[in-house]
């Protein structure tokens, strides 16, 4: 059992016998009671375990290690439990995963043998004076995990850099590799192709310290590079190309002494929200500010066409028509209907509205001026089928005859239920980077009002449903533009109830 504290990290074993509610003559095997953990913070918690040693890392740092003497706990289930019912605890992105079988923590005797090396005498089990075993690598040599072609990985080690620095190969093979050079302190990420041609660069200074051990996580999951450092993240890049399957390998060179220890490597995934975090906590924060209208907030209720005609491009002449209908329930009696003319059919938002809420997105490197919203439409179809649209970071074509931005698309089936879209719509290019149903409403039924949202927030977007995540992009390069909302080819859809926000105010 781990328990969690704010402070506090306690690692127990089960009294002779179990019993979850009497819990008192548990055995603590370890604990740490300087554990950087605050209420109200969410925290990554990672248990290795693997025979009677356990390792825990919060935050991709090692925490605690602990060697369980005990007679071994066999297989069995997990769970979770809290000690509290007025506080409750959150849990998410939960992922099991066995090792591969290279991961090593070096406490044998010998070199193992789920690894290679080019030389038996320049790379050797070592032991410190505290006992731990490590892998010393002196000097000219290399070596590798034995492991088949990886591809999305996580891949967590211990270093300790005595003299020079390092090499690291990720997803080697004939027809390309990611370099990660450590010189001088600093960190050099290289792409090359299978000719050794440099694809892509990326540095970072000040990346290692000598004399010390650090703990290193890479997480590289498609084309999306992430490096940590002591639970720092010091690089997230997205790479341009795409690196095949490929092999792990370090190598010093004839200045370099180098320590390994600890090596955790896994095939992984990321949690599907996991890119969108920042929408959920901008999505907090907007919801508990005040409103201010025509400054960072506007709502359009579409119950007055002249109280806003100054907000669309083409005024009270843009697409789609002001509808009453005192038959409808009371909160939607009053609503735009639109219907597809043959042509792109969208109404644009004015980028002049607000308060500094649309900006051009021309910095692509601290986004300082990037649109930045919380944007969310009620969309409803009277009948048949159809596909209907919220578009953010919008803007049109140089002919002013279609949008460029961002679209989440809602397409009714003519059986009532919903396929979801998310465009990207460049200036010669449409990208599809979603398409599918919401999880966990396969095959429900839209035939009543259904709300899409979209956040941004500097190089990142987040889609949403009903409140309910759908798909995230980080590393865009749209970055300005406002907001549209618009109907596809043989549909007539109705909105409702558009809120935009800002998610970085201006003018406080």
């Amino acid at each position: 059992m781990l328990e969690v504290f704010p402070g506090v990290l306690i690692l127990k074993r089960n009294a002779p016998t179990p019993n979850l509610f009497d819990r008192s003559t548990e055995r603590v095997i370890a604990q740490n009671t300087r554990a950087n953990i605050l209420a109200n913070e969410w925290y990554e918690v990672r248990l290795w375990a693997e025979g009677s040693r356990i390792f825990i890392y919060v935050n991709d740092v090692l925490v605690m290690t602990a060697d369980d003497l005990i007679t071994p706990v066999g297989a069995g289930q997990m769970l979770f439990q809290v000690n509290s019912s007025t506080r409750p605890v959150r849990f998410d992105d939960i992922l099991i995963q066995r090792p591969e079988p290279a991961s090593d923590h070096f406490e044998s005797a010998s070199f193992p043998n789920t690894w290679r090396t080019s030389d038996t005498v320049a790379s050797t089990i070592q032991r410190e004076s505290s006992g731990n075993q490590y892998l010393n690598m002196n000097r000219a040599v290399t070596v590798n995990p034995i492991s088949q072609p990886l591809q999305d990985t996580r891949f967590t080690y211990r270093s300790y850099i005595q003299e020079g620095g390092y090499q690291l190969f990720l997803r080697e093979s004939g027809a390309g590799v990611v370099r990660l050079d450590l010189i001088g302190g600093n960190l050099s990420v290289r792409q090359l192709d299978g000719a050794g041609n440099e694809i892509s660069r990326f540095d970072t200074t000040n990346f290692y310290n000598r004399g010390r051990w650090e703990d290193v996580s890479v997480v590289f999951v498609g084309d999306r590079l992430r490096i940590f450092r002591d639970g720092v993240l010091r690089l997230d890049e997205e790479l341009p190309a795409t690196t095949p399957p490929g092999g792990i390998r370090f190598e010093t060179s004839r200045l370099d002494i180098l320590r390994l220890d600890d090596v955790l490597i896994t095939e992984t995934s990321v949690s599907r929200n996991e890119d969108a975090r920042f929408a959920f906590e901008l999505r907090g924060q907007v919801g508990a500010r005040d409103f201010r209208l025509l400054r960072s907030d506007l709502d359009e209720n579409f119950d007055d066409v002249f109280r806003t005609d100054d907000w669309w491009v083409d005024g009270a002449n843009a697409a789609g028509e002001f509808t009453e209908n005192l038959q409808s329930n009371a909160e939607n009696q009053k609503y735009l209907t639109m219907t597809h003319s043959g042509r792109p059919t969208y109404r644009l938002f004015r980028d002049v509205i607000g308060v500094e809420m649309f900006r051009l997105g021309t910095d692509t490197t601290t986004f300082s001026n990037s649109t930045d919203l919380d944007v969310s439409v009620l969309v409803r179809f009277p009948e048949g089928q159809g596909g209907a649209y919220l578009a953010t970071r919008a803007s049109q074509s140089l002919t002013g005859s279609d949008l460029l931005g961002y679209r989440l698309v809602m397409v009714r089936r003519p059986d009532g239920t919903a396929l979801f879209q998310v465009h990207q719509d460049a200036r010669t290019s449409r990208t599809t980077l979603f398409e599918g149903e919401l999880l966990g409403h396969e095959g429900e039924l839209f035939n009543n009002w259904t709300t899409l949202e979209v956040v941004t927030y500097q190089d990142r977007a987040a889609f949403f449903v009903n409140g309910n995540f759908l798909y995230a992009v980080t590393g865009t390069q749209i970055l300005g533009g406002t907001v549209a909302i618009g109907v596809e080819e043989n549909t007539t859809a109705e909105f409702d109830t558009l809120l935009i926000r800002d998610t970085t105010p201006h003018g406080e």
